[in-house]
């Protein structure tokens, strides 16, 4: 509604906002006189008034919240107590017919246009959204105190007329049993210690809350600090002082292309990259320094790095006082975006890599040079030298995402192969000291830097006491670990044995590397010492469990996080032969009874390939079978919890299912990581062929084929590229699946590779399909939703939508949307595959 203005405060308002642009939407004013708002142009929010009573005077107006889009047409409640309105997101775009016949016809013109019907309440100061969906949903109007009734315009189907409760969905209750319950396990993250080996830090997920908690090599662990409410702020990038006695984390994931911070829980104020500071002493508390990410401290421990708006900022510490430290002014260290920052030893000078380029800063004469660089060539992973007179780097000759792409482009190897290069800091001069052979491994294959996605990266290369130089080559078609010396040479193999290193980390006294692998356990990861001097590894905690995130500590003792299939991930320390549990956070009393063992198992393919996948079967199976497809695209399963929250949420999910009565089946297709070159590069995978589909057919066929499993139906379900297989399974096996739940899957291709896309295909689709996504996607674009959607609809599929506003990739951010999302999604495919309809006819 656009009407002159209501009130003179209003007028004045928006005349002293004129940054804000031209135009206006309102002021509209309640029922009952005592609320006024409008929507300035270009501002993503409504500001507002409120007054005692209809007589009363304008009191100054404030901004009520911001919003991601815009604000639209605004609808008073009856009772006054809540506004509707329009929130448009994004634009149409429509693009020129595409060149390749197969794919005309098949698809309506793009569309990034999507909008939601929002609604404010003014009393509790929250945002909702009424059944957003893939839709543009325009004309707010309030039915009564409860119902809005609107206008959906969604592609591949005629305008509808809705009616839908505005009431905000309750909190999920935790009942045992339930998906919530399911859900609600506490899940720790890798633990980050100081650089004396005193003192360790971790962060954990409990349910709606978050925590950092503390612990000494006695690994009495306890809660430094907690964030209820689920308001969906992640927390990450823990940093210690090298004693131990001062913390930085940073809370609020990144922000996306636009530089916003994920807000999931649509909160009327934006929420920002969280920078706080704190002393680790009992009784101390941390401090909010303002926006900020990636902290670390000086070497001496009297300084904060961290990275600002204007670059890598820089801030003196002061000890004492409220929460153990003060901390003083920040300035600007290093101008502009920077990576990969790192004091020498000494703390005299700072390393850090710009684009594909390494420099190096002097503090003292305030001196920066950059690392002689050949065109074309890409530097990364840079280490010191433990005396701080030479850099230790990686060139390579592909950049650095080559591999992963969304189909396979041939084998993953360099024209010209990559090396490892020497800076002498004093010299300025870098030669290099040793280089990769061609084929299979030329081109260099990357440890996981962050397996736990908790903003800590590990390092590709380490520098050893013996002055050599361990680095990861997949030469022989596993990624293992070599060591090489300073002064070149031949490369040794340290890891032997079939199986990988994922991720890698030094004891202090740089004699040895502690790994987490699946050496022999390809199915599994195990924490595993690796000597250098010897040659060898020894595997430090084997059996079901799963261990990850090792971290040296001091005395001996080593730090990591165990999880089994019945227990979720948890801190463990080790001194010599035993580990104690850190025993925080504490398992809720609702915790599920009912978890099933997987069982490892190997499958065969049509075309004689073996595919592999962990089984679920419940005590009495009721005729359900799920079929579950990892994301990633690399990625592997675990039979247990995961290193990866949202692949432990999915884990969970499929404990969920088997506790209903469903045998699931988590299929590990070709081109998942850990089991060797050959897997993960499997020939014609994804837009190349859909190769990997022949092992998905292959698990729902082994649940359908296998009597004393008992299954009548399939499904199938999965998360990113699960959604590409959740779709391509259905439109390319209708006969054996059944029902399918695709959260923000891949959809569509271009050129000549569109014939194996999951759209192509979509009039051989006849089962029912649940597709969910939210619109933060920073991962899969969400126009791979909205199209997909669209054809459903045109196609008169028995389509089931579901979009989650301000929600990024995994849908996890807040307990309340991961119950909706995949508890809700577990729910629809019981439903379907225990009662199923007949399908639609081709």
């Amino acid at each position: 509604m656009r009407i002159v203005f209501g009130s003179a405060v209003a007028a004045a308002a928006l005349a002293a906002g004129a940054a804000f642009g031209q135009g206006v939407d309102g002021p509209v004013v309640s029922p009952d006189g005592l609320h006024e708002v409008w929507a300035p142009a270009g501002c993503h929010c409504l500001w507002g008034a409120e007054r005692a009573s209809p007589d009363a005077a304008w009191p100054a107006p404030r901004k009520l919240f911001e919003i991601k889009g815009a604000v639209g047409k605004i609808a008073f409640s009856p009772d006054g107590s809540r506004i509707a309105f329009e929130n448009p997101r994004g634009d149409w775009t429509v693009e020129a017919p595409r060149a390749n016949p197969a794919f005309v016809g098949l698809s309506p013109p793009r569309y990034y246009g999507w909008g939601f019907i929002a609604v404010y309440d003014f009393a509790h100061d929250r945002l909702s959204y009424v059944d957003p969906s893939f839709a543009t949903d325009t004309d707010p109007r309030w039915k009564n105190d409860r119902d809005i009734a609107f206008t959906r315009h969604a592609q591949g189907a005629a305008d509808a007329q809705l009616t839908r409760s505005a009431a905000v969905a309750p909190e999920p209750a935790v009942t045992r049993g339930s998906a919530a319950s399911y859900l609600d396990a506490p899940l720790s993250y890798q633990p980050i210690v100081s650089a004396d080996g005193t003192t360790g830090a971790f962060v954990s997920r409990e349910g709606e809350s978050r925590a950092v908690y503390l612990f000494g090599v006695e690994a009495r662990a306890r809660r430094y600090i907690a964030y209820g409410g689920d308001d969906g702020q992640a927390l990450s990038n823990i940093a210690l002082t090298p004693n131990g006695d001062l913390i930085a984390y940073v809370r609020g994931a990144r922000p996306n292309k636009l530089g916003d911070v994920p807000n999931p829980r649509a909160l009327p104020k934006k929420p920002m990259r969280e920078l706080w500071v704190g002393g680790t002493a009992a009784g101390q508390a941390p401090k909010l320094i303002g926006e900020g990410e990636d902290p670390m401290f000086t070497p001496d421990g009297r300084r904060l790095v961290f990275t600002g708006e204007k670059g890598l900022m820089i801030a003196p510490l002061f000890r004492g006082g409220a929460g153990g430290v003060r901390v003083g002014d920040a300035s600007v260290f290093v101008p502009g975006r920077v990576s990969d920052a790192t004091f020498s030893p000494d703390g005299s000078k700072l390393l850090y890599a710009r684009g594909d380029r390494l420099f190096v800063y002097d503090l003292a004469s305030d001196r920066t040079t950059p690392i002689d660089h050949p065109k074309g060539t890409d530097d990364l992973a840079p280490i010191w030298s433990p005396d701080g007179s030479k850099i230790a780097f990686i060139r390579s000759n592909v950049p650095r995402e080559a591999g992963y792409n969304l189909g396979y482009d041939g084998p993953f190897v360099a024209e010209k192969p990559w090396s490892l290069a020497l800076y002498d800091v004093g010299a300025d001069r870098v030669h290099q000291i040793w280089q990769a052979k061609p084929g299979v491994g030329s081109a260099f294959y990357p440890l996981d830097e962050d397996a736990t996605e908790t903003g800590n990266p590990g390092e590709q290369l380490y520098w050893t006491a013996d002055d050599r130089i361990v680095f990861p080559w997949e030469s022989d078609g596993w990624r293992h670990l070599y060591a090489v010396p300073v002064a070149g040479g031949e490369a040794q193999l340290l890891t032997r044995g079939d199986g990988e290193i994922e991720s890698v980390t030094q004891t202090p006294d740089r004699k040895s590397l502690i790994a987490a692998t699946n050496i022999g356990d390809l199915g599994r990861r195990h924490i595993a010492h690796v000597d250098v001097a010897s040659a060898t590894i020894i595997p430090i905690t084997p059996g079901k469990a799963d261990q990850w995130g090792p971290a040296p500590m001091a005395n001996g003792t080593l730090a990591y996080v165990e999880a089994g299939w019945a227990e979720p991930p948890q801190i463990r320390v080790r001194a010599t032969s035993a580990a104690a549990a850190s025993a925080l956070p504490a398992l809720p009393a609702t915790y599920p009874t009912a978890w099933l063992e997987p069982k490892l198992i190997e499958l065969k393919a049509s075309d004689g390939a073996t595919a592999y996948g962990q089984l679920f079967v419940p005590a009495h199976p009721n005729g359900c079978g799920v079929v579950f497809a990892h994301g990633g695209i690399k990625r592997q399963m675990l039979p247990g919890f995961h290193y990866m929250d949202a692949y432990s949420v999915l884990y969970e999910t499929n404990q969920y299912l088997a506790s209903k009565g469903c045998v699931v089946l988590s299929v590990e297709y070709r081109s998942s990581i850990m089991r060797g070159y050959a897997f993960r590069n499997a020939p014609g995978w994804g837009s190349a062929g859909a190769t990997e589909m022949m092992d998905v057919a292959a698990a729902g066929t082994y649940l359908k084929t296998h009597r004393e499993l008992k299954v009548r139906h399939v499904g199938v379900y999965g998360l990113s590229w699960g959604g590409y297989i959740t779709a391509q399974a259905l439109t390319r096996y209708p006969d054996i699946f059944e029902a399918g739940f695709d959260m923000a899957g891949v959809h569509e291709f271009f050129g000549d590779r569109v014939q194996f896309s999951s759209e192509a295909r979509i009039g051989d689709l006849r089962a029912p399909i649940y597709l969910v996504q939210g619109d933060d996607d920073r991962n899969v674009d969400f126009y791979q939703g909205m199209s997909l959607a669209a054809l459903l609809r045109a196609h008169g599929a028995d389509a089931t939508f579901k979009v989650v506003p301000d929600e990024v990739h995994d849908m996890t951010s807040t307990f309340s949307n991961m119950v909706e999302v995949y508890g809700g999604g577990a729910d629809f495919l019981y439903d379907r595959l225990t009662r199923p309809a007949k399908p639609r006819a081709k």
